[in-house]
């Protein structure tokens, strides 16, 4: 009787902590709300903000006493990011208006081409990407400073069947892959006869939808890394790209697949691997490669996969030589296609003489590397979600370091009771992590930065996103015994976590709101 009376005296301690946590919170969003108000010269008292500041309150509230009420053995953690991703989701898909995340104009103008059966864009005669499009596809688009009220004017705009050609040269080298979600909704508004608001709109809740459900199965699958798994897909940064119709949402989600999968297959798995997960493993390989070539390194992460799940060695190295043969191929002829789409975009950039420069002088290109990490906040803070949409909008330095502290603690727990049984696993780990980060800087030194530049240019927090997973399994220990995956979830941590970004996302969409009213 005693021992359940000092059970329940912890558990309900534990409950108050975490319930004052979520008020602390909420204060905070209130600050930072009434600081937002002050600073667009609105009136604290008026109804916009008064509105507002109920529905963080209740927002906030609810979800607090959802996760008050959740416990790790009933409720997964998969299941809390479905609960938490699809509002968010839907919220940040609303508060945003179409053309104010970065690219996504030409994001749009890519996926409706396909929409009419062109898998590859046309040129004009000055050689520029892009195609014949409804002019409506680009009176829709919102500038940065785009208000709702100049939104609602838009509302009933439908194709009239004028067209004219409209370039998108740095979208049109994209494979057709990365826009199906948005093609199909896109499809179905012109069937529908839909205002081209409405299309837009409806590109982008197939593009949230089908990240949401592919993430839902990564998260399901993968055997560790839960926390920062969350973190990384909950992130405001994250959602703003998932809610658009950016080809960023299908990349993220598919990297994050192939590492789930992988990991599944190689420490979850009992059995040895079937048909069926051959051909799924080399699916996803395959639309990984043709995402982003800078991304292509993930598909080495197919090394991991031990040798007792296939029928030998030699077994194993003939299967994967093959998907990776298959990816790589594929990947090479979309390249072929593709880069006759690929411009010199800015003043004083030569892709030739830049890949020169970088061969002949690789120990100066590795300080340019340097430079522009120790010198360049967006590495950092991009990745932290300091600056949403076109960069116009900032959140403040004090939810950059919550997601900071939860991330650390995250990939602690996640690399705590989680062993690699060889040290080839984990450089293998480290080499996909380096490889892809050298292809991103060195795509956007050749293609984006001026010859010999110091500092490389178009650096953006959102391009690492998917390689945050490659983190902890990067820092995991080697020990002599098979990886050690513990099932049983620390309840008290995942909830702080989740109340945590829960908030920093209310705070986000509070910011956009405020940008556009």
């Amino acid at each position: 009787m005693e021992k359940l009376k000092k059970h329940i005296e912890k558990l309900n301690n534990s409950r108050i902590k975490f319930l004052i946590f979520g008020i602390l919170l909420t204060l905070l969003n209130i600050f930072f709300l009434n600081n937002v108000t002050i600073q667009n010269s609105m009136p604290i008292f008026g109804k916009t903000h008064m509105t507002l500041l109920l529905m963080i309150i209740i927002l906030e509230l609810l979800g607090t006493i959802f996760l008050l009420k959740t416990k790790s053995n009933k409720w997964k953690i998969e299941n809390i990011f479905l609960t938490i991703a699809i509002p968010m989701g839907i919220l940040y898909m609303l508060t945003i208006p179409i053309g104010v995340v970065p690219d996504e104009g030409p994001h749009f103008f890519r996926a409706y081409e396909i929409s009419n059966g062109h898998l590859v864009s046309d040129k004009n005669e000055d050689g520029i990407g892009g195609r014949k499009l409804p002019i409506e596809v680009n009176t829709i688009l919102s500038s940065t400073t785009s208000k709702y009220d100049e939104i609602a004017d838009k509302m009933n705009i439908k194709a009239s069947g004028d067209e004219e050609f409209i370039g998108f040269a740095n979208t049109a080298s994209y494979s057709f892959v990365c826009y199906l979600p948005q093609t199909i909704g896109i499809f179905i508004g012109k069937v529908l006869n839909l205002p081209m608001l409405g299309i837009a709109y409806l590109g982008r809740l197939f593009n949230l939808a089908a990240w949401i459900a592919l993430m839902y199965v990564a998260l399901k699958l993968i055997p560790c890394y839960k926390k920062l798994f969350l973190i990384a897909a909950l992130l405001p940064i994250t959602m703003q790209e998932v809610a658009s119709l950016s080809a960023d949402a299908l990349t993220i989600c598919m990297c994050f697949l192939l590492i789930s999968y992988v990991l599944y297959l190689a420490k979850a798995k009992k059995k040895k691997i079937s048909r069926k997960e051959f051909i799924l493993l080399l699916i996803i390989t395959t639309i990984v490669s043709l995402c982003k070539i800078v991304y292509i390194p993930f598909c080495l992460l197919l090394l991991l996969i031990p040798k007792e799940k296939f029928k030998n060695q030699k077994d194993k190295m003939k299967k994967i030589a093959f998907i990776i043969g298959v990816a790589a191929i594929i990947n090479l002829l979309w390249l072929s296609i593709g880069s006759q789409f690929l411009l010199e975009f800015n003043p004083g950039v030569n892709s030739s003489e830049q890949v020169k420069y970088i061969l002949l002088n690789p120990l100066a290109y590795l300080q340019v590397m340097a430079s522009t990490i120790f010198t360049s906040g967006e590495f950092l803070s991009g990745i932290l979600s300091r600056s949403l949409e076109s960069f116009n909008v900032t959140m403040p330095y004090v939810f950059q370091l919550l997601i900071l502290i939860m991330m650390v603690i995250a990939i602690n727990k996640d690399t705590e009771n989680t062993y690699w049984d060889s040290i080839v696993q984990k450089l293998f780990s480290i080499g996909v992590l380096v490889m892809c980060i050298l292809l991103i800087f060195t795509s956007l030194y050749v293609q984006w930065t001026p010859v010999k530049s110091y500092i490389i240019d178009g650096i953006q927090g959102r391009y690492f996103i998917p390689l945050l997973l490659l983190i902890p399994m990067a820092i995991t220990k080697v020990k002599d015994k098979k990886m050690k995956i513990t099932e049983k979830g620390e309840s008290w941590f995942e909830q702080y976590l989740c109340v945590t970004m829960i908030f920093i996302n209310i705070a986000a969409l509070t910011l956009l709101f405020y940008t556009h009213i």
